[in-house]
């Protein structure tokens, strides 16, 4: 009878580590809307920077160009931004669970953060994203659940939006 109950008590302990495990794994994968990073900020600025690598002998050169841009809530261009931000989803990643400190975000060749005064979000065409928080701490998640496609694709929406207007300040 004994032993009756504890193959039963270890079933039900593997069961509860599956159910724990698939509960984790759907919070991870759950798709966030990048908009809502920005629930009720007065503005949002816009920090492009775009590297290309050029050189030669093997030896890589950046080439940085890019600007900041400022948009006030309540305005057509700020109202813009957040409908292209609310049609990509960002999700967890084993990466989330932990802040980092001085983490650097895989790149090609641009990114962009996003800044509302109390948190940054940072993305990068590496398929990375990366909310920084006043205490300097750095939360990474990911755009996209295969590959860099989706983070280049917001990224090339993004330039596109920028090009419409001038920057506050010009990039190098």
């Amino acid at each position: 009878m004994k032993r009756k109950w504890h193959i039963k008590s270890a079933w039900l302990c593997v069961l509860l580590a599956a159910v724990l495990l698939l509960g984790s794994l759907c919070w991870m994968l759950y798709p966030r809307s990048l908009a809502a990073r920005f629930p009720k900020a007065d503005r949002i600025s816009v920090a492009l920077t775009q590297t290309s690598m050029t050189g030669s002998k093997g030896v890589a050169v950046p080439v940085t160009d890019g600007g900041v841009w400022e948009f006030s809530a309540g305005s057509a261009e700020y109202e813009e931004l957040l409908a292209i931000l609310n049609q990509y989803t960002y999700h967890s990643t084993p990466m989330s669970l932990f802040p980092r400190r001085n983490y650097t975000l895989k790149r090609q060749s641009v990114s962009v953060m996003f800044s509302d005064g109390d948190r940054q979000l940072f993305l990068t065409d590496g398929g990375g994203m990366a909310v920084g928080t006043c205490d300097g701490s750095d939360w990474l998640y990911a755009v996209g659940y295969f590959g860099t496609r989706r983070s280049v694709q917001l990224l090339a929406e993004v330039q596109t939006f920028l090009q419409k207007y001038e920057p506050v300040s010009a990039g190098e």
